[in-house]
């Protein structure tokens, strides 16, 4: 049975707990330059942790070469962890939170305590190059991936708007030589039914490949309803790409990708908080509400070396609509019911050009983005005789919303490195980047029986130009030491509220961050331990704050705020010759308003956490994959049978939900479980999320007088067969 923790004061955070975390960075630093790793040749059988190229300074660079805070999941970490989603990559992550509740479009994503609740992202979201515009992507099926990349800090100077907390870049498998594929089949408790295939292979030799992968699930929902007797949040989905890779000489590769994406969802299974702290995963709603969402997206790439350097242009067109009713009230009662239909349409494409590899001291890179998305946005409130009788509405009828919202933006970068001697390295960075949008917004009241009764028609256009500098310095005192020290500025693009708001309140501007950072990079036991450290501080301006006005009595953006967060991160990678390996990270933090008032309840939170924003993060995971116990055939081919196991805890510090810090969330930590067999062919692994069934919520805010919460994820079991070939 599920309980909450006693919750207990809330004390220091656990950084100013830790005054050691800059001496252990400094240690990594002195240690490297004292005594080196051995360079000393490996044994026989022995594993080293190999070099991994990376994509995240958007040209290919080592992992322990590249002076920023990324972390990488490959593939095979993927596989070994079970991740499929961007939740569950996050929770490895240090200083990272993603908050699903609701329906799998609705992600608050935070980094190093700075996201988003109802104003644009600060975490950009790119697969193979495209940039995907809506946060409401960002849980997208994560499909034959050759890994995930995830950049933490403002990252404004290469990827420009909305980028000021990171990026997250996904790298999808690109079709070579040869053919491959792999079919998967996944059943589990709550219902669980899920299949995966990948295949890729050669149309013509060495010069035309394809790829084509797909899934599609299903799962009864993990909360009950007991008013309408039946489960509240069941999903049905499928997802698939399709790619084709063409290369009309060596040096030269063009990439035509598409992809589709349906579900068929419950959603909202929402109740008061009190009762899902005491009754978790039992609501009862009088509406059973859906979303259904469909999304298709197509792109070309192409990548080749000019006589002048190497290029690279992507184009992508993207189609967005989803359809999301639900019981708005969150009780059994006909009070409030909404309908919200979003349709959005985006293309993209940035051209670059970069010094070719081998170029000498100086490597530079310069390019050119272009972005235009356009949504339409419908939300309608349907108010029934109970909400009149209660005070919420006049008359029965739906209160109706609408606006049609165009974005455009161009920027023009560049970014230079020198490396003047052999341990150091100087780099700048500059981005111009200029917005426009403009927005038509219509509010009406429809009473049930009668024409609509116009409320509001409002037109207004806005733009602006921001520079984004960036600049760092790194020195490698040796071949396994990397240390460096960068400052660098970010924004989250400024709008329109739209909302039936009076004159004066229609636009909000944008929001401005610079980060400063302190890493250290470094290898030890002759390559089979990587540990990284890192160390920063965030100053925000103009800060994005949701607040109410009760002459509006509605939500609205304003930037009234200023805010600051501070923290270190440590992550560690080791492989042993024996087949073990560990992999564990931890981030510490304090983000808090350094100006914000709330003018509808008088308060000053200046000094108060920002909202979900953690004390500390923390994750350990330890596997292990024994040599061969067994030899046998199969389907006429050599199969050598090995043991897989493995073992994660992940977890996350106090932190609060709202503005006031009245809904906080304790500490709580989950426990996944995985055990299998592989074969060169053939795999079998029974696996367990959250095996203690820890209590938790995905999401908390205030409401009606209180709160309404959401509770986490329950405990999960099942079985996964893979066959490989």
């Amino acid at each position: 049975m599920r309980h909450r923790r006693k919750r207990s004061p809330h004390g220091p955070s656990p950084i100013l707990r830790f005054p050691a975390f800059p001496a252990l960075l400094a240690l990594l630093v002195a240690a490297g330059i004292a005594r080196p790793p051995a360079l000393a040749a490996q044994d026989e059988g022995a594993l080293q942790l190999l070099p991994l190229l990376v994509t995240a300074d958007k040209r290919e660079t080592e992992l322990q070469e590249l002076p920023a805070a990324v972390s990488v999941f490959t593939s095979g970490m993927l596989e070994d962890s079970g991740a499929d989603r961007m939740a569950e990559i996050a929770r490895s992550v240090p200083n990272m939170v993603v908050s699903s509740w609701g329906f799998r479009g609705n992600s608050f994503v935070f980094v190093r305590g700075i996201g988003a609740v109802n104003n644009s992202p600060s975490v950009g979201f790119y697969v193979d190059g495209e940039d995907y515009l809506d946060s409401r992507l960002f849980d997208l099926d994560l499909l034959d991936i050759e890994r995930v990349e995830v950049l933490r800090g403002p990252q404004g100077t290469l990827y420009g708007r909305n980028t000021m907390a990171g990026v997250v870049n996904i790298v999808t498998r690109r079709p070579d030589g040869g053919f491959r594929g792999k079919v998967e089949a996944t059943a589990g408790d709550h219902g669980l039914r899920e299949g995966k295939a990948a295949f890729s292979g050669t149309l013509v030799p060495d010069r035309l490949h394809f790829g084509l992968t797909g899934r599609a699930g299903m799962r009864d929902g993990y909360s009950y309803n007991e008013h309408l007797g039946r489960d509240v949040d069941d999903r049905r989905d499928f997802s698939g790409r399709a790619k084709l890779r063409w290369t009309p000489a060596d040096d030269w590769e063009l990439v035509l990708s598409a992809d589709r994406e349906e579900l068929d969802d419950g959603v909202y299974p929402m109740a008061f908080r009190d009762d899902v702290l005491s009754r978790p995963f039992r609501v009862s709603l009088d509406h059973e509400g859906r979303d259904r969402r469909e999304q298709t997206g197509v792109s070309l790439t192409a990548r080749g070396a000019t006589p002048i350097g190497d290029l690279f242009y992507i184009v992508g067109w993207r189609r967005y609509h989803d359809r999301v009713d639900n019981d708005q009230d969150f009780t059994p009662y006909p009070l409030l019911v909404a309908l919200e239909d979003v349709d959005s349409r985006a293309l993209t494409q940035e051209f670059r050009l970069s010094s070719p590899e081998g170029s000498g001291s100086l490597r530079w890179l310069a390019g050119l983005y272009h972005y235009r998305q356009r949504k339409g946005h419908l939300l309608d409130y349907g108010m029934g005789q109970l909400a009149v009788d209660m005070g919420l509405a006049p008359m029965p009828g739906t209160s109706s919303e609408s606006y049609d919202l165009v974005e455009e933006g161009f920027a023009a970068f560049g970014q230079a490195s020198w490396a003047p001697t052999d341990a150091w390295e100087l780099t700048a960075g500059l981005r111009y980047g200029h917005d426009r949008s403009r927005m038509a917004l219509r509010s009406d009241f429809v009473p049930d029986g009668f024409p609509a009764m116009a409320l509001k028609r409002l037109s207004a256009k806005g733009s602006g130009g921001v520079l984004l500098p960036k600049i760092q310095v790194a020195y490698r005192p040796s071949e396994h030491v990397m240390a460096y020290v960068s400052a660098a500025k970010g924004y989250r693009a400024g709008g329109f509220n739209t909302s039936d708001l009076p004159a004066g309140y229609e636009s909000f501007r944008r929001e401005e961050s610079w980060n400063y950072e302190l890493g250290a990079k470094t290898s030890w036991l002759d390559g089979t331990l990587y540990a990284n450290a890192t160390l920063f501080l965030i100053d925000l301006r103009d800060q994005q704050v949701t607040q109410t006005d009760p002459a509006f009595t509605t939500t609205y953006l304003k930037n009234a705020g200023r805010s600051r967060s501070r923290g270190a991160e440590l992550e560690l990678n080791w492989r042993s010759p024996a087949g073990l390996g560990v992999d564990a990270s931890l981030g510490l933090m304090r983000s808090e308003y350094r100006e914000f008032r709330d003018p509808v309840a008088g308060a000053d939170y200046g000094g108060r956490r920002t909202v979900l924003a953690p004390d500390w993060t923390a994750s350990l995971a330890v596997q292990y994959r024994s040599p061969e116990i067994a030899s046998f055939s199969l389907f006429g081919k050599p199969q050598g049978l090995r043991l897989f196991a493995r073992a994660e805890w992940q977890a996350v510090g106090p932190f609060y939900w709202d503005d006031a810090n009245t809904l906080r969330e304790d500490a709580y930590g989950l426990l996944n479980l995985r055990l299998g067999l592989e074969t060169e062919s053939l795999d079998v692994v029974l696996w367990a999320e959250n095996v203690l069934d820890e209590g938790y919520e995905s999401v908390a805010f205030p409401f009606m007088g209180g709160a309404a919460a959401h509770p986490g994820d329950p405990r999960s079991v099942g079985i996964t067969l893979k066959a490989k070939f």
